[in-house]
């Protein structure tokens, strides 16, 4: 950050996406600078952790409270302005040493149990779990990643499929010194991907699409064809309900709208057409009346 070619870049990066939020690790600056620097990246809040190591800034389209912050790691609950649908986001910025990083796994195990909906954690971890996520020097020594790995399963998260550069980090030396690795990634709970709405299991179709995705042979490592699963279960099921079942609160004010209408027509002429008429609207109203306050009960348990 303090080169003008690491700003632009960034700038760049931030105007082509048109994100709500950025995250920045050790930007080698002082903690007095980031208002500053807020300003030229055109954002309307900034915080930064404890040890200045991890600088974040947000939109005003974004609430977001901040549930914790350390050395290692800052961790946010955040959602879309006009929306119920929360989310948790943890940046971090792991230590070079094995034993120090022990204290961001406990941190992040603590931060399990205190968050119920989607949660991703991203950032630079400073360890690789796999020999593909190394290249060039000594070769990965699974009993240096097992510490990260547990925490992985302990706190339910996976490991993500990525596009771009494999590796994330490079000596910069010339051939057989040379060092790649990954350790800047994002790993997700399974609600990040989606969250299951209750009523879609009332609906026909739904345990067929749900079996078909899951039986579907997804291939490369073990620990990405779980989140690949979901990813594809959860792009299929959106797009079922919306061709399927709509909007749900768009069709409960058309259905309250027709439901006047046939009490006006009632009023009007109390036929046994109009009587059956009423009685369907009255049944229609309801039926998605009560799948309107089953979305609304189930956000606000994740609330």
């Amino acid at each position: 950050m303090r080169s003008k070619g690491a700003f632009d870049r960034l700038l760049k990066l931030v105007r082509l996406h048109k994100v709500n939020f950025i995250a920045l690790q050790e930007p080698f600056l002082a903690p007095s600078q980031i208002e500053e620097f807020r300003e030229r990246l055109c954002f309307d809040n900034a915080m930064t952790n404890n040890n200045s190591k991890i600088w974040y800034f947000w939109n005003h389209t974004l609430n977001c409270t901040f549930i914790s912050q350390h050395k290692q790691q800052m961790t946010f609950k955040a959602n879309q302005v006009g929306h119920l649908d929360y989310f948790w986001f943890t940046v971090v910025y792991a230590k070079t040493n094995a034993s120090r990083r022990k204290r961001l796994w406990r941190q992040l195990r603590i931060m399990h149990t205190l968050i119920d909906g989607p949660w991703a954690v991203g950032g630079d971890f400073n360890v690789t779990v796999s020999p593909d996520e190394k290249k060039g020097g000594r070769p990965h020594i699974l009993s240096k990643s097992i510490d990260f790995i547990k925490c992985m399963g302990d706190c339910g998260l996976f490991d993500n499929n990525f596009t771009g550069n494999t590796f994330t980090l490079c000596n910069n030396r010339k051939r057989r010194k040379r060092i790649s690795k990954r350790i800047d990634k994002v790993i997700t709970n399974q609600e990040w991907y989606f969250r299951c709405l209750n009523f879609w299991s009332d609906h026909e179709g739904y345990h067929d699409i749900v079996k078909k995705c899951w039986d579907e042979d997804i291939q490369g490592k073990t620990m990405w064809r779980l989140p690949s699963k979901l990813k594809n279960l959860a792009h299929t099921l959106n797009k079922w309900s919306r061709d399927t079942i709509g909007d749900v609160f768009e069709t409960v004010k058309h259905m309250e709208e027709t439901l006047n209408i046939k009490e006006e027509e009632y009023e009007t002429d109390d036929s046994k057409l109009n009587i059956m008429a009423l009685h369907k609207a009255q049944t229609d109203y309801i039926r998605w009346l009560k799948t309107q306050d089953s979305i609304l009960k189930q956000k606000a348990r994740v609330k």
